[in-house]
């Protein structure tokens, strides 16, 4: 995907979310339950759940939801994947969705207990 199409994307996704720069976090990608740990730096913005959406079920009142940038990803989010934050917290991917091609992969992720 060009440069300048990228850009407008993000662009798009940050009016939308309502957010200026889009925050970096490290994270460790696994393709299956045994597999080796992949590490990068992505960027990635996190969106709390509505009320409505939230049902202490599935969705958690403590629960994100992420949006990643798809078209710098050398992967495809698993369940297996995690990531830390800035703040040093862990977070767990839930429920990846997305398919190749599209401009943003979606998840719920979910904090991991220190």
């Amino acid at each position: 995907m060009p440069a300048w199409v990228q850009a407008h994307i993000t662009n798009a996704w940050q009016a939308l979310l309502g957010v200026g720069a889009l925050p970096t976090v490290t994270y460790h990608h696994k393709s299956g339950p045994t597999a080796t740990v992949v590490t990068s730096s992505v960027t990635l913005y996190l969106h709390a759940y509505s009320k409505r959406e939230i049902d202490n079920e599935v969705i958690l009142r403590t629960d994100l939801r992420g949006f990643l940038p798809a078209d710098d990803l050398t992967f495809v989010p698993t369940q297996y994947d995690e990531f830390v934050r800035t703040d040093g917290t862990r977070w767990r991917v839930m429920a990846p969705s997305g398919e190749s091609g599209q401009a943003m992969r979606v998840f719920q992720c979910r904090q991991v207990a220190a």
